[in-house]
């Protein structure tokens, strides 16, 4: 077990030093935490984003030093944690039957609840999640479709 749990830890690090964090994904209502004293700061992706803000970042919601729930015991505290964004799936319609096209497209707009956030997926405007590739597999298999999505393209990022 503990071998596990060793080796789980050395992926992970291996994983946080290949991937490149990007300060601008942090939204402004996201709170980040400076608690240098907490005993999970290293494990937490509020603490870990807080130590990559960027010099011109002077305001900013944040967990206060008074939220002593310290380590996973903590309300803020959240893993941190890497995934696979994919953008663009413009290649999806090619082998969707011309009959199942526009109603699959309809299901696709629906979910992304209009047509904006539809198009800004499609054309890999906006990085689609791990949760939201799964979603966008289900709708595929509800319209017979059970080969996996290919999107234009991938990128390993850390969930925030």
């Amino acid at each position: 077990m503990e071998k596990k749990s060793n080796q789980k830890r050395k992926n992970q690090k291996s994983m946080n030093q290949a991937v490149e964090f990007n300060y601008e994904r942090v939204a402004d209502w996201w709170p980040l935490c400076f608690n240098n004293s907490c005993l999970a700061a290293d494990k937490c992706m509020r603490h870990f984003a807080a130590t990559h803000a960027s010099a011109d970042v002077t305001k900013h919601v944040c967990v206060t030093p008074m939220a002593k729930g310290y380590g996973k015991k903590c309300n803020w505290f959240k893993e941190k944690e890497i995934i696979t964004l994919a953008y663009g799936f413009t290649t999806l319609f090619d082998q969707v039957r011309y009959k199942d096209g526009a109603a699959l497209r309809q299901a696709l707009i629906d979910y992304y609840h209009c047509k904006r956030q539809y198009y800004w997926h499609y054309h890999g405007e906006r990085p689609t999640s791990p949760e939201q590739q799964t979603d966008m597999q289900e709708i595929m298999k509800q319209f017979g479709y059970d080969e996996p999505i290919t999107f234009d393209r991938y990128e390993q990022a850390f969930k925030l």
